[in-house]
C-alpha cells in the first residue's frame, strides 16, 4: 500500500472512493488497482500496456499480467471496436462498476428501520450505492443519525431531494458546532426581548 499511496502523492490522479474502500473486497491487488486507476483517469480506453508501462515506468510483461488477472476476474473486458474505419482493443469498465456497485449494496442494512430507509421513504426510491456511500461518510465523520435525519426534513421541506443539499446542510451545522437536534433547536428558539419603558410614575398626572 505504501507503494501506491507514494504513486499517488507524484501523479495527479483521481481515485474513485468507492474503489478506495472496497477494492479489497473485489479480491483486486494493489498493483491491479494501480492498473485500474490508469483507466479510470483516460477518456482513451484502447488497450496499450505500452502505455500504461510509460506513464508509470513499470515493466509493460507487468502490465500485461495485471490485466490479464483483471480479466480472469471479471473485472473488466477486452473488446474490439471500429474508431476511424479501423478495429481497435479497448478496455470496457462495465464489470467493474457492477460488481462494486454489488458491493455497496451488501452493506445495506436489513432492519426495517434505518437511516437508509428513512432516506429512501422520502425520495420515495430505492438509493444508489453512491448514495449508500454518502450516508456511511456522514456516520463515519460521526454525525448523529438525528441529526442526519434532520438535515432530510430540513431539505424535503424547502422541496429539494438531493443529497448534495443534504451536505451543505449537515456542513453549515458543523460549522455552528450542532452535534444533536436540541442544538438546533435552541438556537433557533424566538428570543424575547424585554422593552423597558421609561416612563415617570412619581410624576404621573391624573
Amino acid at each position: 500500500m505504501k507503494e501506491l499511496i507514494n504513486m499517488i502523492k507524484t501523479r495527479d490522479l483521481i481515485i474513485p472512493n468507492t474503489l478506495l474502500r472496497n477494492y479489497r473486497q473485489l479480491k483486486i491487488t494493489e498493483f491491479e488497482l494501480v492498473v485500474l486507476i490508469y483507466y479510470l483517469n483516460q477518456n482513451d480506453l484502447s488497450y496499450d500496456p505500452q502505455k500504461i508501462s510509460d506513464y508509470y515506468d513499470i515493466p509493460k510483461t507487468e502490465i500485461m499480467e495485471g490485466i490479464a488477472s483483471l480479466q480472469e476476474k471479471e473485472l473488466i473486458q477486452i473488446e474490439l471496436v471500429k474508431q476511424n474505419n479501423r478495429q481497435t482493443e479497448v478496455i470496457n469498465l462495465d464489470n467493474l462498476f457492477k460488481r462494486l456497485g454489488l458491493v455497496v449494496v451488501d452493506k445495506k442494512p436489513t432492519e426495517p428501520n434505518t437511516i437508509f430507509t428513512a432516506f429512501e421513504k422520502e425520495f420515495a426510491r430505492t438509493l444508489s450505492p453512491l448514495e449508500y456511500e454518502i450516508i456511511h461518510a456522514w456516520q463515519e465523520q460521526k454525525i448523529a443519525d438525528e441529526l442526519i435525519l434532520s438535515a432530510l426534513k430540513e431539505a424535503i421541506y424547502n422541496g429539494v431531494r438531493n443529497m448534495r443539499y443534504i451536505d451543505r446542510i449537515l456542513n453549515e451545522w458543523q460549522k455552528k458546532g450542532y452535534q444533536k437536534v436540541s442544538d438546533i433547536k435552541k438556537e433557533n428558539k424566538p428570543k424575547v426581548e424585554k422593552t423597558l419603558v421609561d416612563y415617570d410614575w412619581l410624576n404621573e398626572k391624573s
